[in-house]
C-alpha cells in the first residue's frame, strides 16, 4: 500500500551496509538484548541499538573508531537481509515487541520476496537456534508476509553481505507509530483465516484463571468470570485455543477485558473502530501497551487499578491478589464500560 506522510519520514530510519557484522548477546557478554552491529569501518550501525541502549562490554572505543573482542571464525551470510533483532518465546514480547523492526514490509519500502530473509537472536526461552521458538511466534511472522525458511537464528557472530536495520517500531521499549497497528492487522487477516468456524462475540473477558502457573490475581479472578458472564461477556481461556481462533475473536471484539497480562495484548489484532480494552491490575502495574496499539482506529484502554498491593519482584511474576470486596466497585465500572459502544 502507499506511503502517508508519516511512513515517508520513517523511510529515511532504514538504512543499508554492505559487509555488516553481527554479534549476538551471548557471545558480547551484554545483558539481555544488547547485541551490536557494526560497519567495516568501525562505526555502530544508527538505530541498531536494542531498546536497552547499552554498549555491549566486549565493544570498546579505540581511538576514532569502534572494536569488539570477537572469535576469529566468523560465518559469512551472502544476500540481502533485515535486521529483526529479537525472536521470543514469550506471548506478549511476540506480539508487542518481536515485530518492532518488521514494519517497513507494510509501508511498502520492503518487499519480503525481494530479500533472502530476516535475522535475528533468539531469547526468552527459544534457545540459541530457535528450536524452541514456539508455533505462534511463527504464525505472526508468516501473517507480516515472512516464510518459515527466511528466519534466521543468529547464534554466533556472522558477517552479512547486505544489512537492512530499521528504526525500532513498537508500542514497547521503543518510538511509536500506528504503521505498526497496521502491520499487525494485516497479519491478523492472514492468520484469522486458518481459525475454525464459530462464533465471534462482540464482548470477550480473557480470564486467567485456569492458569496453573499464574500466581497474578489469587482465587478472586475465578469469581471475576462469573460476574463478567452476568454483564453479557464471553469467557474465554485463550490458552486452551488455537492461536488463529485467538486472532479471529480479537478481530471480531468490541469490547475486550480481562486481568493485566499478555493475553491482552491480542488487542493488536482488533479491527473494529473504536475496539475497548478493560484491564484489572494492581496499581504498581499500569501499562499503556493496549491504548497505543487500539488508538489508530479510535479505541482505548481503561484501567481499575487496585491498591494497596506490595510489588514482591518482577512486577509481571509478582503475586497480587484481587480482594472479593472490590468486586462491587469493578462491577460498577464494568456496567459504565460495557454500556458506552464504539466509535
Amino acid at each position: 500500500m502507499p506511503c502517508s506522510a508519516s511512513e515517508v519520514a520513517l523511510s529515511a530510519t532504514q538504512s543499508h551496509y554492505r559487509c555488516a557484522m553481527d554479534a549476538p548477546p551471548r557471545w558480547v557478554g551484554a545483558q539481555r538484548s544488547s547485541a551490536c552491529r557494526w560497519q567495516p569501518d568501525g562505526g555502530l550501525f544508527p538505530d541498531s541499538f536494542g531498546k536497552s541502549w547499552a554498549v555491549p562490554s566486549v565493544v570498546t572505543r579505540q581511538q576514532d573508531r569502534w572494536a569488539a573482542d570477537l572469535p576469529m571464525d566468523i560465518d559469512d551470510i551472502k544476500g540481502t537481509w533485515l535486521f529483526a533483532e529479537l525472536f521470543y518465546a514469550h506471548f506478549g514480547h511476540v506480539l508487542t515487541d518481536m515485530p518492532a523492526r518488521l514494519w517497513p514490509f507494510e509501508a511498502g519500502l520492503v518487499d519480503p520476496g525481494q530479500i533472502d530473509g530476516i535475522l535475528g537472536q533468539g531469547l526468552l526461552g527459544t534457545g540459541p537456534t530457535g528450536a524452541r521458538f514456539p508455533s505462534y511466534a511463527r504464525q505472526v511472522l508468516n501473517g507480516i508476509g515472512i516464510a518459515d525458511d527466511q528466519i534466521r537464528f543468529a547464534d554466533r557472530p556472522v558477517r552479512i553481505e547486505r544489512l537492512i536495520v530499521p528504526r525500532r517500531i513498537a508500542p514497547y521499549g521503543a518510538l511509536w507509530n500506528p504503521v505498526f497497528s497496521r502491520m499487525m492487522r494485516q497479519a491478523g487477516g492472514r492468520i484469522a483465516a486458518d481459525a475454525r468456524p464459530g462464533d465471534t462475540p462482540a464482548r470477550l473477558w480473557l480470564s486467567r484463571s485456569r492458569l496453573t502457573d499464574d500466581s497474578r490475581g489469587g482465587p478472586g479472578l475465578a469469581a471475576l468470570d462469573g460476574l463478567m458472564e452476568r454483564h453479557g461477556f464471553t469467557v474465554i481461556h485463550p490458552q486452551e485455543l488455537p492461536f488463529a481462533d485467538q486472532v479471529a475473536l480479537a478481530r471480531g471484539a468490541t469490547h475486550m477485558a480481562g486481568p493485566v497480562g499478555s493475553q491482552l495484548h491480542l488487542c493488536a489484532f482488533c479491527t473494529r473502530p473504536g475496539a475497548k480494552v478493560l484491564t484489572i491490575a494492581p496499581e504498581y502495574f499500569k501499562l499503556d501497551i493496549n491504548g497505543q496499539m487500539l488508538r489508530d482506529i479510535g479505541g482505548d484502554e481503561t484501567h481499575f487499578l487496585i491498591p494497596g498491593q506490595q510489588n514482591a519482584g518482577r512486577r509481571h511474576k509478582a503475586t497480587w491478589h484481587c480482594d472479593s470486596a472490590l468486586e462491587d466497585g469493578f462491577a460498577a465500572l464494568v456496567s459504565d464500560w460495557a454500556a458506552t459502544s464504539p466509535v
